[in-house]
């Protein structure tokens, strides 16, 4: 929803004789900077989303199921909300591709023909599993967090973002997979120590799509298969930077090695 933010700004003029050209210039662009800013993209909490029908808040049409509000999420609008009680049921903007935002979530809003939308989410934590923040919208800090209600999804905090190559493009789901636009590259090699040797073609176009992620080093693995890839307890406790790196695509999709 578009919006705008009134200045309050008092604006006072003296008079001293007669104004000039410069005077009228001077006053056009003092009056041009007190005038509202104009946004038409704003931002939203997420409350609810509708696409289990058996939750009660699931729009209903002679008491069946409203279809036709599938993938609607009802929000808090971030600047334009009347009072900390209105919300507004948005629809998804794009009809091919959804990207469900959960609720406590920021989402981007546009109105088109009168209608709102939504899109993406605002990247709060820079997790590919959840950008939660409860309460953003709300206008007083000491108000209580909503009471959302999320019955399938599950934080994971193990699951982390796809590491990527320069010109990449990638998906990266909330569950651990991923598809990657990218090329064939390849690490630089020593030739004999003399010369560097590209071992790939820069040009080679690949896609990857990839479903599961572990790492051993934060308790995906059971201990007992640790000692397989030569990882024990004292390499978890030393290497605690690794907590949060983005993976590598790997076909033993179990086990990311870090060194």
């Amino acid at each position: 929803m578009a919006y705008k933010i009134n200045r309050d700004d008092e604006f006072i003029v003296e008079a001293d004789g007669m104004a000039t050209v410069k005077d009228i210039g001077r006053l056009r662009r003092e009056f041009s900077q007190l005038s509202p800013e104009f946004y038409e993209l704003e931002p939203a909490e997420v409350i609810k989303i509708y696409i289990d029908e058996t939750d009660e808040d699931f729009p209903k049409v002679d008491d069946k199921p409203d279809w036709s509000k599938y993938g609607w999420i009802s929000v808090r609008m971030m600047y334009s909300s009347v009072n900390i009680d209105s919300t507004e049921e948005v629809r998804p903007l794009d009809t091919n591709i959804k990207e469900y935002p959960l609720p406590g979530e920021i989402i981007i809003t546009v109105k088109y023909f009168g209608e709102l939308y939504y899109s993406q989410k605002l990247n709060i934590h820079n997790s590919v599993n959840i950008n939660s923040h409860p309460g953003l919208s709300k206008w007083s800090k000491d108000q209580p967090i909503d009471n959302y209600t999320i019955t399938d999804f599950e934080n994971d905090s193990k699951v982390r973002q796809l590491e990527s190559n320069e010109g990449d493009i990638t998906f990266n789901g909330r569950f651990g997979q991923s598809i990657r636009f990218g090329s064939n590259v390849k690490e630089v090699i020593k030739d004999n120590d003399t010369s560097d040797v590209n071992t790939g073609k820069q040009k080679s176009p690949n896609i990857i799509i990839r479903a599961g992620q572990a790492d051993p080093a934060y308790g995906s693995v059971p201990d007992e298969q640790m000692a397989e890839f030569g990882i024990d307890k004292k390499w978890k406790l030393e290497h605690p930077d690794n907590e949060g790196r983005p993976v590598k695509e790997n076909i033993n999709f179990y086990y990311f090695r870090w060194f």
